[in-house]
């Protein structure tokens, strides 16, 4: 026995040298269920739980680094297979195991922790209808977050232009699919919050895709990111079988993207239609109200007190009743302008929003050739790139030299 006295520094350091150099436990799988989760809203932090076992327990951490990189966020609850190393803090002598991959175990498992998340949810109020909010009738600019490369991009800015092709659009590009979608999506959330895109508001979109592939629309902090948007959010995830927790706590749910369109933006022709449909009906009710008042003073008229009185009572019996006439026509000409007016100013707002409209007074629109998404910055553009521009009475199409000053 030796008579060497250690400190506890050396004794730590040696034990963090044993086990950090051990050939099975630098790269080790371990299976267990997921508990003690903190914090609970990470969003880019290390994140900090239990694993544990009918019998035992090891603590667990995933630095923040490897968020990016991981399939699955753990849930409390959940079943798993952790992958990672054992590693040591010196300082207190506790050793963890340094997580660079999470497995659930199955669909069963995926399944469980979204019923786990959607009762914690429903119970904090995060689904209730009386909060949720009403789309706008007539959205001008709208946002859109989702993968830049999907057929959902695509279909929801093709069916919205056939639909009314005054709307624009700001797309945030995310991944829709593995651990650092959650992440991306929160972000691009928060972005819209600081920036000032007035947006009317927010289309979460994704295609369809299994349990696994769908996950990032049922994490915590996504349903937290929508909740706390200020802007309505409609989510478009997947098919119409596909329930999410992001479409729970959406203001608004469509079955999947290519409805996007005919749920939330108006069709200009029937919108045109009803307004000119509008103005018949209103001079048609004007006009009969008109005609049924001259109608009751020439029936007055006939009375045959008017008919054959003395010359005095006759006058001013009659310029009463002419005085009478007047004010009727001149009240029902007024309410008439005043509809007429209106008709007017609603017509105006709705054109006001053709954009090729300032072509007539010496602007230009520029898209990218071929493409019918309009050029908004020079810094779109390349050596070589083709253009078509657009003037009140043609357009051309041009090839884009760049000149260095």
């Amino acid at each position: 026995m030796t008579n060497k006295v250690y400190t506890v520094s050396q004794v730590n350091g040696y034990i963090r040298y044993l086990l950090e150099t051990d050939e099975y436990l630098s790269n080790i799988r371990i299976i267990g269920e997921v508990s003690n989760l903190y914090p609970s809203h990470f969003k880019n932090k290390h994140i900090y739980f239990t694993l544990k076992d009918e019998s035992s327990k090891i603590r667990c951490i995933i630095f923040s680094n490897f968020l990016n990189f991981l399939d699955v966020l753990p849930q409390n609850g959940m079943k798993v297979v952790v992958e990672g190393r054992i590693g040591v803090y010196e300082k207190t002598g506790e050793y963890s195991i340094y997580v660079s991959q999470v497995y659930p175990q199955g669909k069963g498992e995926l399944n469980k922790a979204f019923e786990i998340l959607k009762e914690k949810l429903e119970k904090e109020g995060l689904f209730a209808k009386e909060r949720k909010r009403k789309l706008p009738s007539f959205p001008k600019k709208v946002g859109i977050i989702t993968s830049i490369d999907g057929a959902a991009i695509k279909d929801i800015i093709k069916n919205s232009f056939k639909r009314f092709p005054n709307i624009s659009f700001v797309i945030f590009p995310v991944h829709v699919q593995g651990g650092k979608a959650a992440l991306e999506i929160v972000r691009a959330f928060e972005v819209i919050k600081e920036g000032g895109f007035d947006l009317d508001f927010i289309v979460l979109a994704r295609g369809g895709g299994s349990l696994e592939e769908l996950w990032p629309f049922n994490e915590e902090i996504v349903a937290r990111a929508i909740y706390s948007s200020p802007l309505p959010v409609v989510s478009a995830v997947g098919h119409e079988r596909d329930i999410t927790i992001s479409d729970l706590v959406s203001d608004v749910r469509v079955s999947t993207p290519s409805m996007v369109a005919e749920t939330t933006i108006p069709e200009k022709r029937e919108l045109i239609s009803k307004i000119e449909l509008m103005m018949k009906v209103m001079k048609k009710v004007m006009e009969n109200r008109v005609s049924k008042h001259v109608e009751f003073i020439n029936h007055f008229l006939k009375i045959p007190l008017f008919r054959n009185p003395k010359e005095e009572m006759v006058q001013k019996r009659k310029l009463d009743v002419l005085a009478l006439l007047e004010t009727v026509k001149r009240y029902e000409r007024n309410i008439y302008e005043k509809k007429k007016e209106k008709l007017e100013e609603i017509i105006k707002r709705v054109s006001a929003l053709n954009p090729l409209n300032v072509l007539g007074r010496g602007y230009t629109i520029t898209y990218r050739y071929p493409g019918k998404i309009p050029l908004k910055s020079v810094k779109e553009l390349e050596n070589g790139d083709r253009i078509r521009t657009i003037f009140r009475d043609g357009n051309i199409v041009s090839k884009i030299e760049i000149v260095k000053e």
